[in-house]
């Protein structure tokens, strides 16, 4: 048969052979966490230091499910060190674990939070590493912070009065 002819100039449509469109599938989100500037700290001999002076531990990133990061610190005997792990952007769960400074005789483990009661002080080497739930490492970054108590501390007196200068 031949093809319609268009009727006072309109033309006749045609019937397009029926192709499905696909559907796109949405791909995996894939992306690299960047190292952090403490890497590499993968053991208790390459651990980086602590920063117990600013009571953190500096934003730190965990690259994938089996990553840990090793921090070295000095604890001074009979006060407690109390570190919690924060997660930032995320609801990051940690594992924390306190070896002893030879970073093999494991002293204390909990989650995001652990107390170490420093008996005579000495070198330790804190673990960190997260726990289950990590399943895209896109926004992995979390920090440690430290609260250091001291069950005995030294009371200063204030002075009550005015302010007499020496030597009156």
């Amino acid at each position: 048969t031949p093809p319609p002819q268009p009727v006072n100039g309109t033309p006749i449509p045609t019937s397009a052979p029926s192709t499905p469109i696909p559907t796109p599938t949405p791909s995996a989100t894939v992306c690299a966490p960047a190292s952090d500037a403490y890497e590499p700290d993968d053991t208790a001999q390459s651990a980086s230091p602590f920063d117990t002076a600013r009571l953190s531990s500096g934003v730190r990133t965990f690259g994938s499910v089996q990553d840990a990061d090793w921090m070295t610190f000095t604890a001074i005997g009979g006060r407690h060190y109390r570190f919690t792990s924060n997660g930032l952007g995320s609801e990051l769960n940690t594992s924390i674990v306190i070896y002893a400074g030879n970073g093999l005789t494991q002293v204390l483990a909990g989650g995001n939070s652990v107390t170490l009661t420093a008996g005579l002080g000495g070198n330790f080497v804190l673990r960190a590493r997260p726990s289950a739930g990590l399943t895209v490492p896109c926004n992995n970054n979390y920090v440690v912070a430290l609260e250091v108590i001291d069950p005995n501390p030294i009371v200063i007196p204030t002075p009550v009065g005015p302010v007499v200068p020496p030597g009156h």
